[in-house]
């Protein structure tokens, strides 16, 4: 018996594989009809529009764990190859070309004045607005991993926040006793701060 696939083996292969980017498809589609709900920019109203759970991306600043909504994350990676631009804020690395996108490539750490991502371990998130008008490349400490976040369960906080990191934060999640900050990622690229550079 011959060792290599009949004509008829590899029908039903390939039936298998259509089988199988239909199932991927389907799980895609339930995936976001159930998590794929926009956050509002307000506390309040997220809480009231927003009962369901939401999938959020984790990511790290400083030993310090924060949450953003998936569907605001376009692409995770490596330091990209950036191109420096002269007479820039520290926090502004520079621009690269992704696929023939040109994108600025800012260091999280040094815009929330949180000291600076070591380029060697730091990881790229593509982050878009929730109308999608615009991107950039975040860079942060790490990217931690993914977690289902209801609003409701989430909690103003209890004490000032005394640094620029106040602005940008919608409020605290508990993920097995570990405190998790819901950062505003709207907030922050609307900012004039960042859109000053939308043209790069």
């Amino acid at each position: 018996m011959s060792d290599y696939p009949n004509q008829e083996d590899k029908k039903n292969s390939s039936k298998q594989e259509i089988l199988l980017e239909n199932v991927v498809s389907a799980i895609d589609r339930k995936v976001i009809s159930t998590y794929g709900k926009k956050l509002t920019t307000s506390f309040e109203e997220s809480k009231k529009d927003i009962t369901n759970k939401e999938i959020f991306i984790t990511f790290s600043l400083s030993e310090v764990k924060y949450a953003i909504p998936i569907n605001r994350v376009l692409e995770i990676g490596t330091m990209p190859k950036v191109t420096t631009i002269p007479k820039t804020p520290s926090w502004l690395l520079g621009v690269t070309n992704l696929r023939g996108d040109i994108f600025s490539v800012v260091d999280l750490r040094t815009f929330l004045s949180l000291g600076q991502v070591n380029s060697a371990t730091a990881r790229m998130m593509v982050v878009r607005t929730q109308n999608e008008d615009f991107s950039t490349i975040l860079m942060v400490d790490k990217v931690t991993g993914l977690i289902p976040i209801a609003l409701k369960e989430v909690k103003e906080p209890t004490a000032p926040i005394q640094n620029k990191l106040a602005l940008f934060l919608i409020g605290f999640y508990t993920d097995k006793e570990q405190p998790l900050a819901l950062f505003n990622i709207d907030k922050l690229l609307i900012s004039s701060e960042l859109r000053q550079f939308e043209s790069l």
